[in-house]
C-alpha cells in the first residue's frame, strides 16, 4: 500500500509552537500516511509561497506579527484557491474559532489541547472534506424568485440580512440587522444604504448605536434575487465583543513580550534536548548573537562552549525528578558567575518533563562584593590580634630606640662607636616600619590626614623605591591634579610596596610606568567605590604577570610568593586605602605584566600644604608628669626629658596621674605638661584622665602618647583636649619636639 503524504504549509511565528507542532507531526504520522511540512512565519512569507507552491492543507495561526485575528484568515482565504484551511488559537478564543469556520476555514484546533492523533484526525478531515466555496455568501438550498422566499430563510438566523438594489436602495432589513443597526427596517427602507456594496467583499463598518456606544460589525456582500431582479446581499455580523477581545489579547500579548524582553535575567525555554525554543533579549545581549543563531541550539553549547550538558545543570536534576532546583554557576566561557533556576513544564498528555523554564540570573557583582567582604573581615580579625602585638613591640622598641638616641649625644666623637649605633637604629628604624605595618590593621585604625600634593608624594617615592636598581621609573604626573587630604606616610606606604613588587619582577631590568589622573565616579558601574571625584595612581611593570589562581590571594594577609617576602606589602596597602575610603585593584596577564589602580578621594578645598622641616633637638626646662604602666617606658623617658633638661615625675594610670596633678597644684609646683599613654590595663588611660585634669585646670596641657599609632585618637587629639602628640616608639628629637610646640618654646 503506498505511503500518502499530506503537504502541510504551516503559518505560525511562535518558534515554541513550530517546535511542538512538528513533534505533534512527527506523532501523528501512520503506515499509511506523513507529512511534509513548510514553515512561514508571518503573514507575508506565507502568502509568498502559497503563490509559488502547491499544498494539500494550510495551518494558520491567526495571531502573526503582520497580520491579526480574522483578517489574517481572509488575506489566506484570498489566494488558497480551494485549499482546506485549519485555524490555530488557543481555548479562549473559541468565538473567533467558530468565525473563522463560518468565514471559510475548515476546522480549528487549540493550541494547549494539540496531540499528535488530534492534528492528524484535523488534517485528514480538512483534506477529506471540501471547503466552502468562494461565494458562500449566497443562500442555497432555494430558488428565491420572490423576496418572501429569501426573508423566510433570513428572519432566523443570528446574522443581520440586508438586501439593496444595484442602486444601493434598501430593500429588505432582516430582525436580527435591525437589531445591530440599531434602526427599524421601515426607517431605512427605501433610502440609499450608506456602506459600500462590493460583490465579494467583506469590509468592516463602525457606527454609534443609539447610547452611544461604538458598535463593529462584518459585513460581507454577495448577489442573490429580491422580487425577480439581481439584488446586493449584505451579511452583518456584530463583532464588537470579538473586536473587544482580540485587542485586548493583542495588548495582553504585546504587554506580556514586552515584560519579557524587558526582564534583566536571562530567560530561556528548553525541550528536553536541552534546545532553546524561545529566549528573551537578556540572552541575545549576553552572548551578541541574534535570535536566529540562538533558537534551536543546545543551551549548553551556546553558553559553555561544550558537546554535553555541564555535570552542575540543574535541568538535568529536573529532568530526573521532574523538580525545581537552582544553583550557583561559574561559567568560565563569559567569566561570569550566574544563580541558574529551572521550573519544568509538563507535557499535559503523559505527565512527564517536556522542557523547562530556564533563569540565569547574573550574580558576578554580588559575588566581588562578597568577596570584599570576606576581605575586610578577615582584615579586621588580623587587626585585633596585630594591634595587640604591634602595642607591646612598640614599647620595646621604644626603650631601645631611647636608649639609642641617648648613647648618639654621648658618644659623640667615638666614630666606631657611632657607626655601630647607626647600624642599631638602622635595624630599629626597620623594626618600626614592621609594627607600622602591623598597626595599619588594628581595627578602628585612623590615617593621620594632612593636606598633600599627590603628584609629588607619588613621584618622589617612585623614583626612591627604585634607586640603585637596573629598574627605571616612568612617570607621569600632569599639574592640574585635584588636591587631596591623606596620611602621607601611609600612602607612601602604598606606593613604596607597589614599586617594590614591580621592581622585584623585573630582576633583568626594565621600567615602572607611574600615572596620576583625575577620576570622577558618576554611575554604578564601580560598587566599590561612591560616586564623586578620585585621584586614580596607576602602577604598571613589564614583569612575568600573576598567575590566574593567586590574583584572589594577593591582598590576603602573609600570601606571599617570595621567598623572603613578608605577605604584608599588599594586604597593607589594600588596608591603608580601605581606611582612606579609596579602593585598590589589579589586573595580570601572564607575560605581559600587571597593573595596579589606586583610587584615593580628591577634596575640594585642603589646608595649606606644610614642607616637611628637619628634625632637631630641642632643649627645654619646666616640669613633665609622665603617666604609663611599663616601668621600662617610665625610665627611659625620664632619662630622655633628663637630657632634655626637664624635670619628670613618673605615675603608672589615671588615677595617680590626677591625684599627682591636684597636689602640685595646691602646693603651688604645677606641672607644665602631662604626657599620657592611651591605653593603661585595669585602669584609667589617657583620653578619660585628660578630661578629668581639665576639670581641674582648664589649662592643663596633655600630650598623649601610644602604641597604637593608628587610634583615631592621635589623628584628631586636640578634639579629645590634648595640645600634643608623639607616637612610640620616638626618638629624643620627636619627644624635644613635641614638647617644645606644647610649651611655646619652640
Amino acid at each position: 500500500m503506498k505511503k500518502q503524504l499530506i503537504r502541510i504549509l504551516l503559518i505560525e511565528n511562535e518558534s515554541e509552537d513550530i517546535f511542538l507542532l512538528k513533534e505533534c507531526f512527527e506523532k501523528g504520522k501512520t503506515d499509511s500516511m506523513g507529512f511534509h511540512v513548510k514553515a512561514c512565519i508571518n503573514l507575508a512569507e506565507g502568502i509568498d509561497v502559497l503563490c509559488s507552491e502547491t499544498f494539500d492543507v494550510i495551518i494558520l495561526d491567526l495571531e502573526l506579527p503582520d497580520s491579526q485575528g480574522l483578517d489574517t484568515l481572509r488575506s489566506v482565504l484570498a489566494v488558497a484557491g480551494e485549499n482546506p484551511i485549519v485555524v490555530l488559537t488557543y481555548s479562549d478564543g473559541k468565538t473567533a474559532a467558530d468565525q473563522a469556520v463560518a468565514i471559510g476555514a475548515q476546522d480549528y484546533l487549540f493550541k494547549e489541547e494539540i496531540t499528535g492523533e488530534l492534528l492528524s484526525r484535523s488534517i485528514r478531515y480538512a483534506v477529506g472534506s471540501c471547503r466552502n466555496p468562494r461565494d458562500s455568501l449566497r443562500l442555497h438550498g432555494q430558488d428565491p424568485q420572490k423576496g418572501k422566499d429569501l426573508s423566510s430563510i433570513v428572519e432566523h438566523i443570528g446574522d443581520g440580512v440586508v438586501v439593496a438594489d444595484d442602486e444601493g436602495i434598501v430593500r429588505y432589513v432582516s430582525p436580527s440587522a435591525e437589531k445591530i443597526l440599531g434602526e427599524k427596517g421601515s426607517e431605512l427602507a427605501g433610502k440609499l444604504f450608506g456602506y459600500p456594496l462590493v460583490n465579494g467583499e467583506s469590509t468592516e463598518i463602525n457606527f454609534l448605536s443609539k447610547d452611544k456606544k461604538i458598535i463593529v460589525a462584518e459585513m460581507r456582500v454577495g448577489r442573490t434575487r429580491w422580487d425577480g431582479r439581481e439584488a446586493f446581499l449584505a451579511v452583518i455580523r456584530d463583532i464588537t465583543d470579538r473586536k473587544n477581545a482580540e485587542n485586548q489579547t493583542r495588548k495582553s500579548k504585546t504587554e506580556w513580550e514586552i515584560t519579557f524582553d524587558a526582564m534583566p535575567d536571562v530567560v530561556m525555554l528548553l525541550d528536553r534536548d536541552y534546545k532553546i525554543i524561545r529566549a528573551n533579549k537578556a540572552l541575545t545581549n549576553l552572548l551578541g548573537l541574534p535570535f536566529r543563531e540562538i533558537i534551536g541550539k543546545h543551551c549548553f553549547h551556546l553558553l559553555h562552549r561544550t558537546a554535553a550538558p555541564c555535570l552542575e545543570c540543574p535541568y538535568s536534576q529536573t529532568l530526573m525528578d521532574s523538580g525545581e532546583h537552582t544553583v550557583e554557576m561559574n561559567n568560565q566561557v563569559l567569566d561570569r558567575h550566574f544563580l541558574v533556576s529551572t521550573t519544568p513544564r509538563m507535557d499535559g498528555n503523559n505527565g512527564e518533563v517536556a522542557g523547562a523554564i530556564h533563569i540565569m540570573r547574573d550574580i558576578t557583582e554580588h559575588k566581588r562584593l562578597e568577596e570584599e567582604l570576606l576581605k575586610t573581615n578577615k582584615l579586621e580579625s588580623l587587626g585585633l590580634l596585630a594591634g595587640g602585638i604591634a602595642h607591646d613591640f612598640n614599647n620595646i622598641l621604644t626603650g631601645v630606640i631611647a636608649n639609642l638616641s641617648i648613647a648618639k649625644l654621648k658618644g659623640r666623637g667615638d666614630k666606631e662607636l657611632m657607626e655601630i649605633i647607626g647600624e642599631t637604629e638602622q635595624a630599629s628604624m626597620r623594626a618600626k616600619d614592621l609594627t607600622r605595618q602591623l598597626l595599619t590593621f588594628a581595627k578602628g585604625g585612623a590615617p593621620v590626614k594632612k593636606a598633600a600634593q599627590i603628584g609629588e608624594l607619588v613621584k618622589d617615592t617612585a623614583e626612591f623605591a627604585v634607586s640603585g636598581s637596573n629598574v627605571r621609573c616612568e612617570c607621569s604626573i600632569p599639574k592640574d591634579l585635584w588636591q587631596a587630604e591623606v596620611d602621607t606616610g601611609q600612602i607612601s606606604q602604598v606606593i613604596e610596596n607597589l614599586v617594590i613588587n614591580a621592581k622585584h619582577v623585573m630582576p633583568h631590568g626594565g621600567a615602572v610606568t607611574v600615572s596620576v589622573a583625575n577620576l570622577e565616579v558618576k554611575g554604578q558601574n564601580r560598587p566599590t567605590l561612591k560616586r564623586g571625584k578620585y585621584l586614580r595612581i596607576t602602577v604598571q611593570d613589564e614583569g612575568v604577570g600573576i598567575p590566574k589562581e593567586h590574583l584572589s590571594r594577593i591582598f590576603d594577609p602573609y600570601f606571599t610568593t617570595k621567598q623572603d617576602g613578608s605577605g604584608l606589602g599588599l594586604s597593607t596597602a589594600y588596608s591603608i586605602l580601605k581606611k582612606h575610603d579609596g579602593y585598590i585593584d589589579v589586573q595580570s596577564e601572564l607575560g605581559k605584566g600587571t597593573t595596579f589602580h589606586v583610587c584615593l578621594p580628591a577634596t575640594e578645598w585642603a589646608e595649606t600644604i606644610r614642607k616637611e622641616k628637619k628634625k632637631r633637638i630641642l632643649k627645654g626646662k619646666g616640669k613633665i608628669l609622665l603617666m604609663d604602666d611599663e616601668e621600662s617606658i617610665l625610665r627611659i623617658t625620664g632619662k630622655l626629658l633628663k637630657t632634655l633638661n626637664y624635670e619628670a615625675e613618673f605615675v603608672r594610670s589615671g588615677e595617680e596621674a590626677i591625684e599627682h596633678y591636684r597636689n602640685a597644684r595646691a602646693n603651688g609646683k604645677s606641672f607644665d605638661a602631662v604626657i599620657m599613654d592611651l591605653t593603661i590595663p585595669d585602669g584609667m588611660g589617657g583620653k578619660e584622665a585628660i578630661q578629668r585634669l581639665l576639670e581641674i585646670d582648664p589649662q592643663a596641657r596633655g600630650i598623649v602618647s601610644s602604641g597604637y599609632s593608628n587610634d583615631p585618637i592621635l589623628a584628631e587629639y586636640e578634639k579629645y583636649g590634648f595640645k600634643g602628640v608623639v607616637t612610640k616608639p620616638f626618638t629624643v628629637e620627636d619627644l624635644s619636639e613635641a614638647l617644645a610646640q606644647v610649651l611655646g618654646d619652640e
